[in-house]
C-alpha cells in the first residue's frame, strides 16, 4: 500500500508541476520598447519600438529582510529571475549575491507622488556583469497585495497599473545604480486574453499620463 501511495504522489507532481514548485510563482508579460538611450551600449537585445516578452520567477515565500516601514517590505531578491526575449534575441538574468531587489507595497506612500497609497511591486535582477534589469509595478488598486504577503498567481491587473515598466539597465560600474552606458524602458502590458484587451487598452491611457511624467533616463533606477 505505501509503494502503491509513493507511485501515485510521484505520478501526481509530474503531472502537475505548480504542485512541486508551489512557492515559486512568475508574471509573464508583453512589452514594447518605447525608450532607448546610448543605444551604442546595446549592440544586441531590444531596439525602440520592439516587442519584448517579459517573464518574472520569484519565491512567495521570500525571507522579510526587515519589519515593513509604512507599508513597504524588502524581501531577501535571491530568487528574482527575468528573462526577456525579442525576437532572436534573448536573456536571463539571476541575482549574483547582494544585488538585486524585491519589494512589495501595501497601502504605502507612493514614492512618486501621484496617489495618495498604492500597492507595487519592484524586481530587479543584476549578475554583477554592470547590466541590470527590472520590472516596476505600481498603483493605488490596493487589493493586490493582501497582509503585506508576496502573491501567489499573477493578477492580470498588475499590468495596467499606472506605472508598469520593464527598463534595462547598463553601467559601466556594476556597484552603481546610474545607467550611464545604456537605457531601454518599455511598457508592460499582460499577455493577450480576449477577455483582458478592454483592460489593456484602458491601462495604456494611465501608462501614457506618466510617461509624460518619468524621470530622465540617465537618472539612477529607483523602487
Amino acid at each position: 500500500m505505501q509503494s502503491i501511495t509513493r507511485s501515485c504522489l510521484t505520478a501526481l507532481l509530474a503531472a502537475s508541476p505548480w504542485l512541486a514548485t508551489a512557492a515559486t510563482v512568475t508574471f509573464s508579460f508583453d512589452t514594447t520598447v518605447s525608450q532607448v538611450v546610448g543605444s551604442s551600449g546595446f549592440p544586441t537585445g531590444p531596439l525602440l519600438g520592439d516587442q519584448v516578452a517579459v517573464s518574472v520567477s520569484f519565491d512567495s515565500g521570500a525571507q522579510l529582510l526587515a519589519p515593513p516601514s509604512l507599508g513597504r517590505s524588502v524581501f531577501d531578491p535571491a530568487s528574482v529571475v527575468i528573462h526577456y526575449a525579442a525576437g532572436s534575441f534573448s536573456r536571463t538574468v539571476a541575482n549574483a549575491p547582494g544585488l538585486g531587489a524585491l519589494i512589495l507595497r501595501d497601502n504605502a506612500p507612493d514614492p512618486d507622488g501621484f496617489n495618495p497609497l498604492v500597492d507595487g511591486l519592484s524586481f530587479i535582477a543584476a549578475d554583477g556583469t554592470g547590466d541590470s534589469v527590472q520590472v516596476t509595478l505600481r498603483g493605488p488598486t490596493l487589493d493586490l497585495i493582501t497582509n503585506g504577503q508576496l502573491p501567489t498567481f499573477q493578477d492580470d491587473r498588475w499590468a495596467n497599473l499606472p506605472l508598469a515598466t520593464f527598463e534595462i539597465c547598463r553601467r559601466s560600474d556594476p556597484v552603481s545604480s546610474v545607467c550611464d552606458v545604456g537605457f531601454v524602458r518599455s511598457l508592460v502590458s499582460p499577455v493577450p486574453e480576449p477577455a483582458s484587451l478592454g483592460l489593456m487598452l484602458l491601462g495604456l491611457g494611465g501608462l501614457a499620463a506618466w510617461s509624460r511624467r518619468a524621470r530622465a533616463a540617465h537618472g539612477a533606477l529607483s523602487d
